[in-house]
């Protein structure tokens, strides 16, 4: 069965969401460039997103110039997302952004396909049709933070993937939950909360998809950790950032370990800045910007079979039917 894209609702006023959707419809063929005049039509005849600030009807002159006036910063929102975009990643960045027209680059890099890639994981809510789908994007998205961890730690610590039914769980830790997390305890040099772990079900990964620590050397307590959790979707992550602190919980390590999230989404105003900083609070947000920067430098050694499964996502979408 084919896969299918689905524009679905249109994120008129969540610029970053928005400026994703419109690189989707270029990946998947239903647009060959985008420009402002695009935008304003989708913004009029879409499927829009809820919003209380435009859900009344325009009754009066005021009203409809008000809406007209919304619908025009809408659309220069999402366009500063594009040349945010191109700014900050450069050649890096799989589309080009000139003349008020955003297109496809006619020739796509390594680091081009990374991003793509995340930017099919951000909407995958966008696509139907294939069994599976889902979740193998999910699966190699959360290999692909393991990546990006360790560059950004310069390989000076141990990163597995904890998640469920990872090579990593089944080759280093254990399947059964509680038995890997008094494993990671052995590696954290901590003792384990054996009541709590005793508690838990023997599936699952107890919140926590990616671990990583340097022991310095000896068996002390104490020891540089990272905990990580990767949220493969486009609205909801924000949930997701404190579950690793709570996975800290099973153990006593005489000091919090680093709290990760990793997200496709591009969370970014277009000066740069995150869209709402409550969100990273007590946690480090790893976003697709964050995740690019940090795999620059490794792009030419990680896993060739990663990267190869991460191109043949990115072709199948090219590919997808409009639904």
């Amino acid at each position: 069965m084919a896969l299918k894209f689905t524009i679905g609702q249109v994120p008129r006023t969540r610029a970053f969401q928005f400026a994703d959707l419109m690189e989707l419809t270029v990946l998947v063929g239903l647009s060959t460039q985008v420009s402002r005049a695009d935008l304003d039509a989708l913004i009029n005849t879409g499927n829009i997103d809820a919003d209380p600030d435009d859900d009344h009807e325009a009754n009066t002159d005021s009203d409809a110039i008000a809406v007209t006036a919304s619908k025009v910063k809408n659309a220069e929102d999402c366009f500063g997302q594009f040349e945010y975009r191109a700014g900050a990643l450069d050649e890096h960045y799989p589309f080009q952004v000139e003349q008020s027209l955003l297109t496809p680059r006619k020739q796509i890099t390594n680091s081009g396909y990374v991003y793509l890639f995340c930017l099919v994981c951000s909407r995958l809510g966008s696509f139907s049709g294939k069994k599976g789908f889902t979740q193998r994007c999910a699966k190699l998205f959360t290999e692909l933070a393991a990546v990006a961890l360790s560059a950004s730690l310069k390989k000076s610590a141990d990163v597995y993937v904890f998640d469920a039914n990872s090579a990593d769980r089944k080759a280093h830790f254990h399947t059964d939950l509680r038995k890997a997390l008094r494993k990671l305890a052995v590696e954290l040099n901590a003792r384990p909360d054996e009541h709590l772990i005793d508690q838990q079900s023997s599936a699952g990964d107890g919140g926590l998809d990616l671990v990583a620590f340097n022991r310095m050397g000896d068996k002390a307590l104490g020891v540089m950790a990272y905990f990580g959790q990767c949220a493969a979707q486009q609205n909801g992550w924000p949930s997701k950032t404190l579950e690793p602190k709570k996975t800290a919980g099973f153990f006593a390590m005489g000091h919090d370990p680093s709290n990760l999230l990793y997200t496709p989404v591009m969370y970014r105003n277009a000066a740069g800045h995150w869209v709402n900083d409550l969100h990273s609070q007590d946690c480090i947000i790893v976003d697709r910007l964050r995740m690019m920067r940090a795999l620059q430098a490794v792009i030419h050694e990680a896993p060739s079979i990663l990267f190869n499964q991460i191109r043949a996502v990115v072709h199948e979408v090219a590919g997808a039917v409009a639904d």
